[in-house]
């Protein structure tokens, strides 16, 4: 039997195939419009006498078909449509040769003719298609009836009838199952695609994403500016003593899953996360006029949610934060295991700013600085040696400035 599709399913299935055979379906219905129009010179040489009733049958007929094509086609044609334009040819077929002299024993070539279509050519699926066999069937023999037509040939013309509409089933009820196959492959290779696309978005930035869907093999870029931050947990040592390596693993997996939904929030990019230490970027799509306000409030936000942890866990934890801005080259390094990184002095810099920093402080650098300290909070701290660096002016990043309103400003100078 077909798969069984639930109803979403099976609405999206019929849809899906409609528009898929859309086209088919209409060259279909104008090539068979064509021939049961010419049908009518058929007509005038068997049964001349009846050509005027033929004709106007055959107009109106075709007419009606080519409308349906019209207004119900579409981008797609539906199968309810093409079973009953089955009908309507069939049925007038059926009425034609019911007026000429042994007309429904010589005009079974219509019949044939109007099944060809039905199980073939139109694209039906199963039940449309047996539909469309089964209502010429009864059209028939309640024109055999009506006529009077002789048993043994009722009963010949009918076994050619049957066996067409038996074998034209099996046909149509193969189709359909292939078809229900292959669009339930198909959804699962799109599913899977699906996977694939977003386990490659949440691993790399989406602007390097775009780039390797598209195609390039080499992803390397360099940044006039860009801000990284590093952040490493304080007191996390300390837990893996006391902790069961599935307990450890969640509290560190609960903490980083609040660093990546910051960086959903503030737009920062998270390039990878180095044992108890996570990494981040701002400034490396283009969008360097707030990148480093980014950065800035998602350090802010971070401190401030790991404290909260901290608190509502009972665990002796906080972090430490280290940020630096400068140039720097981003790009995507692996074949099997891809893995985006970053490289450059402002790295290094970066992650010596952190190392050099304390807990739940937030150390920046003096280019950060200056691109700060008109909207944040910042306090020097002087100067501090770095390992490779020197020494260097370092910052502590300690809020957001708060704007007084105007009239507040002339109320309270």
């Amino acid at each position: 039997m077909f798969p069984s599709f639930p109803a979403d399913l099976e609405e999206e299935f019929q849809s899906h195939y409609a528009k898929a055979y859309s086209n088919a379906s209409k060259s279909a219905l104008a090539l068979g419009s064509a021939i049961y129009l010419l049908f009518a010179i058929w007509d005038y040489i068997t049964a001349p006498e009846i050509v005027a009733l033929s004709l106007a049958i055959r107009f109106s007929v075709t007419a009606l078909l080519l409308l349906s094509m019209t207004f119900f086609g579409g981008d797609r044609l539906p199968q309810a449509i093409l079973a009953l334009d089955v009908f309507l040819a069939g049925a007038s077929v059926v009425f034609i040769i019911s007026n000429m002299q042994n007309g429904l024993t010589v005009g079974m070539s219509g019949i044939v003719l109007c099944l060809m279509f039905n199980f073939g050519f139109f694209r039906l699926l199963f039940v449309p298609s047996l539909f469309g066999g089964l209502s010429l069937m009864l059209a028939y023999n309640a024109a055999v009836l009506a006529s009077g037509l002789r048993v043994d040939l009722a009963v010949t013309n009918n076994f050619f009838i049957i066996s067409a509409i038996a074998a034209g089933s099996i046909v149509t009820f193969r189709y359909e199952s292939l078809q229900r196959t292959s669009f339930l492959q198909d959804k699962e290779i799109e599913s899977e695609r699906a996977r694939s696309e977003a386990l490659i978005d949440n691993m790399l930035p989406r602007h390097i994403a775009a780039r390797l869907k598209q195609g390039d093999q080499v992803i390397a870029e360099s940044h006039g500016e860009a801000h990284v931050l590093f952040a490493d947990l304080v007191g996390f040592t300390t837990l893996t003593k006391q902790l069961s390596p599935h307990h450890l693993v969640e509290v560190l997996n609960e903490i980083f899953s609040i660093a990546d939904d910051l960086t959903e929030i503030h737009g920062v990019e998270k390039v990878k996360t180095v044992g108890d230490g996570y990494m981040a970027v701002s400034g490396i799509d283009g969008e360097t006029r707030s990148a480093a306000e980014s950065m800035a409030n998602f350090a802010l936000d971070l401190v401030s949610e790991v404290e909260g942890f901290a608190q509502r866990s009972g665990y002796p934890i906080a972090v430490r934060v280290g940020i630096a801005t400068g140039q720097l080259i981003s790009g995507v390094i692996g074949l099997r295991k891809l893995s985006f990184d970053l490289w450059g002095d402002t790295v290094n810099l970066a992650s010596r700013m952190e190392q050099s920093s304390e807990q739940g402080q937030i150390q920046v650098t003096e280019t950060t600085y200056w691109r700060l300290k008109e909207s944040y909070r910042l306090e020097e701290r002087g100067k501090v040696f770095l390992k490779g660096f020197g020494e260097l002016n370092a910052y502590v990043l300690t809020g957001r400035q708060v704007f007084m309103h105007r009239n507040e400003a002339k109320i309270n100078p």
